[in-house]
């Protein structure tokens, strides 16, 4: 989008911080990175960012842990323009975390429902409507009216087609054939054919 800033949101950076800091305060010999990490961050200093993370991987015991630090490594690294934007001099606030769970989590997910792909986009789509000032009362009314305009259209339109259905059925086969090429000279062997035919 023109003149648009990719911003991450904070909720997503933290979530992967945590992944790669909540851990280490209980190993055999602890490590506090979480403050530097976040301070090194916030000043878009990607070298210590990258010299940190790596530090907590190798002192990390389990393959399985590593992994999933690794993947968090990747995240924030890939997003490092969206984090730089995050904290650079203009400031962004987002609420799309606190929206997805106020409006859409708490329909959708929150409880044990089962949807349908058409009827999960429909609630989504109805939900946001409404949180957006709009009237659910008032959108189904205009959608009662413009069903009603299309079936009268359709109707309209089935009776004109019966009328000319009518129209041709009650004329003469003969005279609504119309062929006049077969009376001019150019068109002469036209005529003999069908003149010769059994039509």
């Amino acid at each position: 989008m023109k003149d648009s800033k990719y911003v991450l949101d904070h909720y997503h950076l933290r979530k992967y911080v945590k992944i790669l800091t909540a851990h280490l305060g209980s190993l055999d010999e602890p490590a506090d990175i979480e403050k530097p990490l976040w301070r090194y961050i916030r000043r878009g200093k990607k070298k210590f960012v990258i010299e940190l993370i790596d530090f907590a991987i190798e002192i990390t015991p389990t393959e399985s842990k590593k992994k999933s630090m690794k993947d968090a490594k990747r995240y924030i690294l890939n997003n490092w323009e969206g984090i730089n934007n995050l904290f650079g001099e203009e400031k962004y606030r987002c609420s799309a975390e606190g929206h997805i769970s106020h409006i859409l989590s708490d329909r959708l997910s929150s409880r044990p429902m089962g949807w349908s792909l058409i009827g999960a986009d429909e609630m989504a789509r109805m939900r946001a409507y409404k949180a957006n000032g709009g009237s659910i009362k008032e959108y189904y009314r205009n959608q009662r009216i413009e069903k009603k305009n299309e079936e009268r259209i359709l109707e309209l339109d089935k009776r004109v087609v019966n009328r000319v259905k009518r129209t041709y059925n009650n004329i003469d086969p003969d005279i609504m054939i119309d062929m006049p090429y077969i009376t001019k000279t150019e068109g002469r062997w036209l005529k003999n054919m069908l003149s010769n035919s059994s039509f």
